[in-house]
């Protein structure tokens, strides 16, 4: 038998070198991390510990007492994270100095979110870029907040999500892989009960379900078309409702009438920044069309006669249903992301954190 081998110095190995190089001879330097690297980012302390918001505001909603809950994510470091927030009311957000309070903050550190809305008053829903849907409760004051269950069964990015208003305890969520599921929630669990794989033939950009229904949603994507779809007809669920549009279709929401209820019309938003009505008795027909922008549309929301449009743009504009442009806003210094109704109000979130709320 030849000698045995020297041991291995552990301790020589795993020594603190100290003098930690700066940062221009760290590119050179062998024996500490790239600042990017995993190994480095393990070093520090966890960025879900500190009190500062995020600088990209994502999304937002607003329960019926006023609630606000948004996500703020972080793209500048190669491992991206999203934090949501919650506040008691606008106004609390606007006032809130460099951070709320402590109780106000929802400390996770997660992938980026990429769609966020209240279920119920205290039940909230949001979409992860991992393809994650979770719930969390809360109370009124906000001062709390509790994870109630998440599933990881999207394989891509989720887009957006919407909830049936007529139970408040369903939702739908799609995703850029073109996978749409329905879910059943409740302050106990999150239930996945349909699955459609391969349901456009590109990433599907938006979601809207039917006001008044548990059943009936719209979807639109990529692959230029608009689908309805009807869980309760199971050898057909969709039905095609437009096809082959000039445009990507980005953005798309469900008409309500000023007394609330449920018409066959929706607003469907295209990469062109045109808006597009569709009733849903006459598929493949587009009813009327405006420009809103220059730019693609990002979101649409609806409700009592009226719907605000934002785009990749500084802009927003409010119209009635009958497409006649109410008031507009150029006032935001960065990217509208979201837009929400709130009684009388619509209230605008801008990527850098203002807000804007205007009255109807």
């Amino acid at each position: 038998m030849g000698a045995p081998k020297e041991r291995a110095n552990l301790v020589e190995m795993f020594r603190d070198l100290g003098n930690e190089p700066n940062d221009a001879e760290l590119p050179t330097n062998t024996h500490f991390p790239h600042l990017n690297t995993r190994e480095y980012m393990l070093r520090m302390t966890d960025p879900g510990q500190n009190t500062d918001p995020q600088e990209f505001h994502e999304c937002f909603d607003i329960n019926r007492p006023g609630n606000v809950v948004m996500a703020i994510n972080d793209y500048r470091t190669r491992f991206q994270v999203g934090h949501f927030w919650g506040f008691q009311s606008v106004k609390a957000f606007k006032e809130r100095g460099s951070a709320p309070p402590p109780g106000e903050r929802i400390p996770i550190t997660n992938p980026p979110i990429t769609a966020l809305k209240f279920v119920q008053d205290g039940l909230i829903a949001l979409g992860r870029t991992t393809g994650t849907i979770e719930t969390w409760s809360t109370n009124p004051s906000m001062n709390g907040y509790f994870p109630v269950d998440h599933k990881n069964e999207h394989v891509g990015i989720i887009m957006d999500l919407d909830v049936f208003s007529k139970t408040r305890s369903k939702i739908v969520s799609v995703d850029n892989a073109a996978c749409i599921k329905l879910w059943n929630v409740n302050f106990l669990d999150v239930e996945s009960t349909h699955t459609f794989h391969h349901a456009h033939g590109d990433s599907i950009t938006g979601v809207s379900t039917r006001p008044g229904s548990d059943d009936i949603f719209v979807s639109v994507s990529r692959d230029r078309s608009a689908l309805i779809w009807d869980r309760r007809q199971a050898l057909k669920p969709a039905s095609g409702m437009l096809q082959k549009h000039k445009e990507h279709l980005t953005a798309v929401a469900w008409v309500l009438d000023s007394g609330q209820e449920e018409t066959h019309l929706m607003k469907v938003g295209d990469n062109s920044g045109s808006i597009l009505t569709l009733d849903m008795r006459n598929p493949n027909e587009i009813i009327k069309e405006i420009s809103a922008f220059n730019r693609p549309v990002k979101r649409i929301k609806c409700s009592e006669g009226f719907y605000a449009v934002c785009g990749l743009t500084n802009i927003f504009k409010i119209y009635n249903i009958n497409d006649q442009l109410i008031t507009e806003d150029t006032s935001m210094t960065d990217f509208i992301r979201d837009v929400v109704f709130h009684g009388k109000k619509v209230v605008s979130l801008c990527w850098n954190g203002e807000i804007i709320e205007k009255s109807l």
